[in-house]
């Protein structure tokens, strides 16, 4: 059964002063991570802390808290942690009024012991997690206590340095990609099924404009059947007579036969107007 871990770790007892700090509150609103350490030394002796952040987004490193400003001490030490890079153990040594030793070792295996080993001892490790977000108690010339957040490290991360824990640590991030990846296989298209389902659509639109085609060529041919063998002289039709025109003019074609004239429809012509003339007489008689 694995472990519980906490959501913080404290070091030492911390309840002697009245002076506070709280990194917590200065970095909730960001991505940062711990890139640094300074210690402050009296007499072997931790007297001050400072920690360095660092902004993941932008890289750009920060100190919110110095315990040793204006403060006197025998010695300043750096310890560095590449941004590449995370803390993995903090241990040393309280006694019930201040903070005596401090070690750190990263993930990368670089580590550092400050102060000197007296009073109680202490030793924190969570395997794919590190720690970040310092508080602490402090009073002029020592450190009383300090407390940490406990964060797991970032995905990619362990992915790279810790693949066997990354389906301990991020399950939740298995099960997704598991079922990404049968929602894909499910959706995943059949070129030879969609191929198919296309050829045989198109062979139906086919098969029905050639229906129609068909369709419509026998139809067709049905009315020239009917059309040629239709006898146009058995029906009656009205035709309305039209009125001659004539041209006096001295350039007027008398030839009969001009555009296939035809001299009997002339000679009815005139027929049907002396007849309109003598019923004109008459009436007006």
């Amino acid at each position: 059964m694995l472990k519980k871990v906490p959501s913080q770790i404290s070091l030492g007892v911390g309840c002697y002063s009245s002076k506070r700090f709280d990194d917590k509150l200065k970095i909730k609103n960001g991505d940062f991570k711990i890139a640094g350490f300074k210690i402050y030394l009296s007499n072997n002796k931790i007297c001050g802390i400072g920690i360095i952040y660092q902004n993941k987004a932008n890289g750009r490193k920060i100190i919110f808290t110095d315990t040793s400003q204006n403060q006197k001490y025998s010695a300043l030490y750096e310890f560095k942690i590449p941004s590449n890079d995370y803390i993995q153990v903090i241990f040393g040594y309280c006694d019930d009024d201040q903070l005596n030793q401090l070690g750190i070792i990263t993930y990368s295996g670089k580590q550092e012991i400050f102060g000197i080993d007296k009073g109680t001892k202490f030793n924190y490790m969570f395997m794919g997690y590190t720690f970040s977000g310092c508080s602490g108690i402090f009073r002029q010339g020592s450190i009383e206590s300090l407390n940490f957040q406990v964060l797991k490290l970032p995905k990619d991360y362990v992915f790279h340095n810790l693949s066997p824990l990354f389906d301990i640590l991020y399950p939740n991030i298995l099960e997704e990609n598991t079922q990404n990846r049968e929602q894909s296989d499910q959706n995943t298209l059949n070129l030879s099924e969609l191929s198919d389902q296309s050829v045989e659509n198109a062979s139906e639109i086919i098969d029905y404009q050639s229906t129609n085609k068909e369709q419509i060529s026998q139809s067709n041919e049905i009315k020239k059947i009917e059309y040629s063998e239709f006898d146009f002289q058995q029906v009656n039709v009205e035709r309305r007579p039209q009125q001659q025109q004539f041209s006096y003019g001295p350039n007027y074609n008398r030839n009969p036969q001009r555009n296939g004239f035809d001299p009997s429809l002339r000679q009815i012509g005139t027929g049907i107007m002396i007849g309109e003339m003598i019923v004109k007489l008459i009436l007006r008689h």
